[in-house]
């Protein structure tokens, strides 16, 4: 059985019972002497949330809110908090079609204290603005503080609005780009960051002076600031562009002067010119087994300056703490496009349980891994054979792929161009499978080498060559 425990740092003037409101492991809200166990407060004066609880779906309305550390609120329902809204840590999650609503009119705006805390999900927060103020940026009246649930993807609206007022704010999440091509402030901007702030307004009027601005930060591929500028879904937005400024490790981009109540309607994006290339979108990454191979499948929507894939392999065993990755393979990506692609690679090599992994190379260096795919290859190789060594040439380290086809002494060993050994990589008895053996050439000369494979009934050899 699970028990809801719940306490409160200040006394609530009032007792408003609901079954079963909150239910949760483990939970701050009251005092377990203060309500029943089958029984939590609708309404209250003050609220203060250390623990992780989630809402029902029949709504909440508080003074005052208050999530510390530790804290975390997950709305199924909405929630209203007249008085003070305060995330000093933790975050409220607003699920889909949820509102949290922070006053309740133009004469009861409410106020927000935010010190590490945010709000995350694809639920809308609406802020109440009030008759004939001017509401100024980077100020806390105007701030929507929504995150991705890791990083800041905070937005100010400020102005002056004769006629109070909403402003509702929805943050869809999104780690994936899409190719654009149009012009902004003498600039031209050809990726488009998919994640989206949507805003929508309610009751304001005589507005003047509007100011749109956004922090983001952990948004991958940004070489310079400079390179980024708020837009719309096809086109450039309305106003002025702010000179991008940095707060730590966070971008703050801006519109302002020439915007109007009609841009307080609108999506807004983060897109980029081509000195900060937004990165490779893969779709997919799947790993199948064939009779004596393992075939990779992997597709991408778009590409932005991709070199290529490098597929490493790591051959999991119970006495392995942690994968230990190896080079397999490369192949050759599509630069920069707009179009689909779909890659392959087959691993001839693959014994037992075996997980692959993507290193996405962008052609100035960058880049970033797949997630893991895993497969169990459990065929048991029909002959003896030793591999061509991959790559090749190579420099400083290659992989070297044999199959054995019975339980045998095996050896490895690696001879120079005059046939002197100069480094034995298998010696032992092995089972039958298929293995790969990493060869490090970095304390050896450029130049021709011979790999042989030795067994009690077999025995290969090949050339590889070392470059420098």
């Amino acid at each position: 059985m699970k028990y809801l425990i719940i306490c409160f740092a200040a006394m609530l003037s009032q007792y408003v019972y609901a079954t079963d409101y909150v239910s949760a492991t483990a939970g701050l809200w009251g005092t377990a002497s203060t309500w029943s166990p089958s029984g939590v407060p609708t309404t209250a004066d003050n609220v203060t949330i250390s623990h992780s609880i989630t809402t029902s779906t029949s709504g909440l309305a508080v003074t005052n809110c208050v999530i510390i550390s530790g804290g975390s609120l997950t709305l199924s329902g909405n929630l209203t908090v007249s008085g003070t809204l305060g995330l000093m840590a933790g975050y409220i999650e607003m699920t889909s079609g949820t509102v949290l609503s922070l006053g309740t009119g133009k004469t009861a705006i409410g106020s927000l204290s935010i010190n590490l805390g945010n709000l995350k999900g694809t639920g809308t927060f609406r802020r109440w603005f009030s008759d004939g103020s001017n509401y100024a940026i980077n100020d806390n009246h105007t701030l929507f503080p929504m995150s991705d649930g890791t990083n800041y993807r905070w937005i100010w609206v400020a102005g002056y609005f004769g006629t109070g007022g909403t402003i509702s704010m929805r943050y869809n999440d999104a780690a994936t780009v899409t190719a654009v091509n149009h012009s902004a402030d003498y600039a031209t901007y050809v990726n488009r960051y998919n994640a989206n702030w949507v805003i929508s307004y309610s009751g304001l009027a005589a507005a003047s002076n509007i100011y749109v601005q956004i922090m983001e930060a952990g948004m991958p591929g940004i070489n310079d600031k400079n390179d980024l500028n708020i837009t719309l879904a096809s086109g450039a937005a309305n106003g002025l562009r702010a000179t991008p400024s940095t707060e730590g490790s966070s971008y703050i981009l801006g519109r302002h002067s020439t915007m109007s109540l009609a841009d307080l309607n609108q999506t807004y994006y983060i897109a980029s010119k081509s000195g900060s290339p937004l990165p490779v979108e893969l779709t997919s990454f799947t790993a199948e087994i064939a009779e004596k191979s393992v075939e990779l499948k992997w597709k991408t929507a778009t590409e932005t300056n991709n070199y290529g894939f490098e597929i490493q392999r790591s051959d999991v065993s119970p006495q392995q703490s942690g994968n230990i990755w190896s080079k397999i393979g490369f192949v050759e990506g599509n630069g920069t496009t707009n179009a689909p692609k779909s890659y392959s690679f087959i691993d001839k090599s693959a014994n037992g349980k075996t997980s692959y992994r993507l290193k996405q190379i962008d052609r100035d260096g960058k880049f970033e891994y797949s997630q893991t795919v895993e497969v169990t290859a459990a065929s048991t190789p029909k002959e003896f054979a030793l591999e061509q060594n991959y790559p090749n040439p190579f420099n400083p380290t290659t992989a070297i792929s044999y199959q054995l086809s019975a339980f045998s002494f095996t050896t490895l060993k690696i001879y120079d161009a005059i046939g002197r050994e100069v480094a034995t990589l298998v010696n032992e008895v092995k089972e039958a499978g298929s293995y790969s053996a990493q060869f490090d050439g970095t304390k050896l000369s450029s130049g021709l080498y011979f790999y042989k494979l030795t067994t009690n009934q077999f025995s290969s050899i090949r050339k590889m060559l070392l470059l420098k």
